[in-house]
């Protein structure tokens, strides 16, 4: 969408020309999956005795048969799988289309956040907030039922941790039009 609404302005909007919606909130917030939609990586479960650690992509990297093994770190979620966010969310970045470059790449982005209560992080949800104006958003967040975009979740291995803990992370943005080549350094601690 950045891509194609930059050229677009910068091929047809008239000087004084408006873009709704214009400005943007993106979230990418530590969330906990109803238990039932939860999908463990294959290097997290046990089947009867049989683990599969060893096919965990740091271990199959440090082994002869790199590249054997591909997984997938984002899927889209239904808002309805998500039971709850762990953390007060706050922006990840904001930009306003109007004045953005076509090539905004943000320096690396560093999140600490605190454990609102007790739970399990499954993953990072990935949503935005578009404003036409003060008073009119649109909102993608799962929490809200009124979306129809689906949000996009990083998955992380599950971690449970405790109200207060700390939820660290840095973020590579090497390009913000794709988010599947963001680079996450994920850290969590008291």
């Amino acid at each position: 969408m950045i891509e194609n609404v930059t050229d677009l302005r910068d091929r047809v909007l008239k000087p004084g020309g408006r873009i709704l919606p214009n400005r943007f909130e993106v979230f990418l917030e530590p969330v906990q999956l109803q238990e039932e939609f939860r999908v463990p990586f294959i290097w997290e479960m046990d089947v009867h005795g049989i683990r599969f650690e060893s096919l965990r992509p740091d271990r199959i990297a440090a082994s002869n048969h790199r590249g054997f093994l591909q997984h997938e770190s984002w899927r889209f979620i239904r808002p309805f799988e998500v039971e709850r966010l762990l953390c007060d969310p706050r922006p990840l970045m904001t930009f306003d289309l109007e004045t953005m470059a076509a090539d905004y790449a943000p320096e690396p982005i560093v999140v600490q956040k605190r454990m609102l209560d007790d739970g399990c992080v499954d993953g990072l949800l990935l949503y935005f907030n578009a404003y036409f104006d003060d008073d009119n958003v649109i909102s993608t967040t799962p929490l809200n039922v009124e979306t129809n975009w689906l949000p996009s979740l990083r998955r992380l291995e599950r971690q449970p941790l405790v109200a207060g803990s700390l939820v660290d992370f840095t973020l590579h943005v090497p390009d913000v039009r794709d988010y599947r080549a963001w680079e996450l350094d994920w850290r969590t601690g008291v």
